[in-house]
């Protein structure tokens, strides 16, 4: 059996019984307009056109935008944005492309091709529920701008992996810096780990683990996704016997958050392997694996602390109740600046679950 039979035959359980049931929502920061928020399926239609014109579903004001730019098809719970052969086109991980397929937390931009501006375009796209509902704080009367999960900061990111004050946003005349207080999970910016302090560029997009955070116009708005984490493979290639023998050939898919998913086949068939892949515990000889849209690999520091792997074999010990068991787990694994409170808050969560 291949790999390509074995994730044909791969099971899956949605929550939600309709595919097109599943919140699609795009944020759309229009240059330097508040950010709006839309919920796609409100549309009633399966094609959804955006653009300068009055007449397109979603009228885009920046001069970087054609009359007629692209649409968005949805369709079998997918959601594809294209370019209709648009003067400045759509630009995806700094690359021009014609037609992509959004998955959670991906973000289009619309601008000169070259660096993004104030007049440009970012789109953010997301299933997340409405508990994900953007916010915004703006920067312009604060010389500092404190970031975390503790309630007397600024921009307060309510999640156990945040740390209490996980970081800074400081003004220095027009220039704007991020800067990391020695978080547990770190920051990442537009894909990238930030060591120590970052300048802030227009519409520069922020990673604090699986929250968002958008730098538009000396603003910052910000999202908290609680629902879960999105995980998206591409192409992963395993070659053992110094790069002799495939044992996982070609694998993409897509898990998005709150799906219960089954990697089944026979022995041999690379379950384990594709498993290792995507939890960052082995590294595929090519291919890539995102965690919320950013890139697992390149920012396994940031990321590893909001992935739980369990082993096949037996890890427990019998004279222990699983309530101890979570509980020494959760001591070696949760950050190290929670009290005792938070951790039982933690575990009794993890049990309502």
């Amino acid at each position: 059996m291949t790999m390509t039979d074995t994730f044909n035959q791969t099971t899956r359980y949605r929550p939600d019984t309709d595919n097109n049931a599943v919140a699609m929502r795009l944020t759309v920061f229009d240059g330097i307009a508040e950010p709006v928020e839309l919920d796609l399926t409100g549309f009633g239609k399966t094609v959804i056109t955006f653009g300068r014109d009055e007449g397109n579903d979603i009228q885009l004001r920046s001069r970087y935008v054609s009359r007629w730019h692209g649409h968005i098809r949805l369709a079998d719970g997918r959601c594809v944005i294209e370019d209709l052969k648009s003067r400045n086109g759509l630009i995806f991980h700094g690359e021009s492309i014609q037609r992509h397929v959004l998955e959670d937390g991906d973000s289009i931009r619309i601008d000169d091709g070259v660096e993004t501006t104030v007049g440009g375009v970012l789109l953010v796209f997301s299933r997340s529920d409405s508990d994900a509902a953007w916010k915004v704080f703006s920067l312009s009367s604060h010389e500092e701008t404190t970031i975390g999960r503790d309630g007397a900061c600024d921009i307060v990111l309510d999640h156990v992996s945040v740390s209490k004050f996980h970081a800074k946003i400081v003004a220095k005349g027009n220039l704007f810096y991020l800067v990391d207080n020695n978080s547990t999970n770190g920051i990442v910016v537009n894909g990238k780990k930030v060591e120590g302090k970052v300048q802030l560029h227009e519409k520069d997009v922020i990673l604090i683990t699986n929250s968002k955070l958008i730098f538009c116009s000396c603003r910052v708005s910000y999202c908290c996704y609680k629902r879960g984490i999105g995980v998206e493979t591409r192409g992963i290639i395993k070659k053992v016997d110094n790069n002799r023998k495939i044992i996982c050939n070609h694998v993409s898919f897509t898990i998005n958050p709150g799906e219960f998913v089954a990697i089944v086949g026979g022995s041999g068939a690379g379950k384990s392997t594709v498993i290792n892949c995507i939890s960052g515990y082995s590294l595929p000889t090519s291919g890539s694996v995102l965690v919320n849209g950013t890139d697992l690999y390149e920012n396994f520091d940031a990321l590893k602390n909001i992935i739980g792997y369990v082993p096949q074999s037996d890890i427990v010990f019998d004279n222990l109740t699983v309530a101890d068991m979570i509980g020494y787990a959760a001591i070696l694994r949760l950050p190290k600046y929670l009290t005792a409170s938070e951790r039982r808050q933690t575990i009794d969560h993890v049990f309502v679950l």
